[in-house]
């Protein structure tokens, strides 16, 4: 059964308790309080049990976590929006402070974006992946975009989730893993001497029409 300890030098009590294997895990609770220490000590044990039983689905672990946080009496909560209401709520924002223009093109990305995630858009933001990311950009191409407004609609989603990653909403951001396509230059040919002759005789015309009009004709 899980426990909680606290060391000579440290105001918080720690929970032990015993992973998967068996092994003994020692575990700061960020809790001055034993009771609220306690209990965040029994949440550890019910994850590590959950997990042994394999039933630690991703909603089962967020919820673990959530009641921790609820039940030790910290002030914040653990925060999970869908990726649809984070994108339209940062779209919301950047709207309002964009051109109009600017704002209809960031409308256009995720609403694309959303499009191409389907009903994944529904999950939590940090179920986001670069392999969506990397669809979304699949899907725009395959929409005969330029390459720059493909690369441009890519920026716009990494922006967003630059935004929530520095909210702490996502670890990372997963579109920063995504290789952008290249821009192939203008590839320009070499011209051939009959080709050079008409552009010299081109360019002395030109400066003789200057000085005296008519005079190639």
């Amino acid at each position: 059964m899980a426990s909680v300890h606290r060391r000579p030098d440290s105001k918080y009590w720690h929970a032990a308790f015993r992973d998967s294997n068996g092994r003994l895990i020692l575990r700061s609770t960020k809790c001055a309080d034993r009771s609220k220490a306690l209990v965040t000590a029994f949440e550890y044990e019910r994850a590590v049990n959950l997990a042994r039983a394999g039933n630690l689905i991703e909603a089962q672990a967020r919820k673990v976590v959530a009641d921790i946080m609820e039940r030790a009496g910290g002030e914040e909560t653990l925060r999970s929006p869908s990726v649809a209401d984070y994108l339209n709520q940062w779209l919301t924002s950047k709207k309002t402070r964009k051109a109009t223009n600017t704002g209809d093109r960031y409308q256009i990305a995720v609403e694309k974006f959303l499009a191409v995630l389907g009903d994944r858009q529904k999950k939590p933001l940090t179920a986001l992946t670069a392999n969506d990311v990397e669809r979304y950009m699949d899907a725009r191409t395959k929409e005969k975009l330029a390459p720059r407004t493909v690369i441009l609609c890519v920026k716009i989603i990494r922006t967003a989730l630059n935004a929530a990653r520095r909210q702490g909403l996502i670890p990372n951001n997963p579109a920063e893993a995504v290789e952008m396509p290249k821009i192939k230059g203008v590839e320009r040919g070499t011209f051939t001497p009959e080709e050079v002759k008409i552009l010299v005789d081109t360019a002395k015309c030109k400066r003789r029409l200057k000085s005296a009009p008519g005079s190639c004709v």
